[in-house]
Formats: C-alpha cells, structure tokens, sequence
C-alpha cells in the first residue's frame, strides 16, 4: 500500500517464497487483497513419499489501519 492509501498491483517472483512462486496484491471491490501461489516438482522421493507435481496457493485479506 502506498503512502496516499492507494493499492499497487505488484506481480513477480518473490525470492523468499520460492522460485515458483508469484505475489500479487490487488483490490477485490474496496477490500485489498494478496494472492499467491506456486508449483513444485518431486524429481526424487521415497517410495512412500510425493511424486510428480504438486500446486498450492493462498489467499490474504488485508485491513490496513
């Protein structure tokens, strides 16, 4: 959020959530939102373990003072 109280749209790579993984902060309505999500790829794991690829996201309200 900017200093004015406006929402700036951001979409990129954010280092500290993994490398394939996206960040965007937005408006729904007048409700700020961030929205991030994410693919990943087991190239090895045990028998009992995850394989092949996998997908997570989240989604954040934000309430800004």
């Amino acid at each position: 959020m900017s200093v004015d109280g406006s929402v700036e749209l951001y979409f990129g790579p954010q280092p500290s959530a993994g490398a394939n993984s996206n960040l965007v902060l937005t408006k729904i309505g007048e409700q700020p939102v961030s929205f991030i999500a994410g693919v990943r790829y087991w190239a090895e794991s045990p028998d009992s373990g995850p394989d092949g690829f996998g997908f997570g996201g989240v989604m954040t309200f934000l309430f800004p003072k």
